[in-house]
């Protein structure tokens, strides 16, 4: 053991846990699923989801396009490819917790910090 979780060890974890749940998105995640949409269709396509996961900025790394992949396939429940509104949440949780590596959550908490900008206290 290496102490590090990698995407197969993840993703035996993840499909454990109970997918039964209904998941219900915060206000902070519609916003971040807007902006990450680029196109405005609603959901997220292929090519916006490894562009958020092999994002790299400065020390933060992006995954490889084949773990990107793996990890899109996790939370595909209808497994079209997409990531759509009932799927985003658990998705967009698991880049903010550092699940999909550095690159995708620099750019999920640039998201996060860019849509809390308008909520009121």
């Amino acid at each position: 053991m290496d102490g590090k979780l990698n995407i197969a060890e993840f993703a035996d974890a993840f499909k454990s846990m109970s997918s039964t749940t209904e998941t219900k998105m915060k206000m902070s995640e519609w916003k971040a699923l807007n902006e990450f949409d680029k196109d405005g269709s609603g959901v997220l396509e292929k090519e916006e989801l490894m562009q958020i996961l092999t994002y790299n900025s400065g020390k933060a790394k992006g995954m490889s396009n084949d773990d990107a992949r793996d990890f899109i396939n996790l939370f595909d429940d209808d497994q079209n490819g997409n990531i759509d509104a009932g799927e985003f949440a658990k998705f967009y949780r698991s880049l903010l917790g550092g699940d999909a590596g550095s690159g995708a959550q620099a750019r999920a908490k640039e998201v996060d910090v860019k849509g809390k900008k308008g909520k009121k206290k």
